[in-house]
């Protein structure tokens, strides 16, 4: 597991409010190319910066998208995403 600054996480509870997990993404933005397949597939986690035109995650991964988000951490071209549960 890469270290990034600026490291996402948020802890992910059921309607009961038992715990489920906690999901962490990270986006080595320096290294992003910017082709954008990230923000394309995964749009809730997922985005272009209009600064310098590299993935950032802007948002937590939920229980809804954590596998979408893993998918997308495995697919990127450039190897720069890493999600997982802590």
């Amino acid at each position: 597991m890469r270290k990034y600054p600026g490291i996402v996480m948020r802890m992910i509870r059921r309607k009961s409010g038992e715990r489920m997990r906690k999901m962490k993404a990270a986006v080595n933005s320096k290294d992003c190319w910017g082709c954008g397949y990230c923000a394309a597939t995964c749009p809730a986690v997922f985005k272009i910066d209009e600064k310098d035109s590299k993935a950032h995650v802007h948002a937590f991964p939920t229980e809804e998208n954590a596998q979408l988000a893993k998918d997308v951490s495995e697919a990127c071209p450039a190897k720069v995403i890493d999600v997982w549960e802590d």
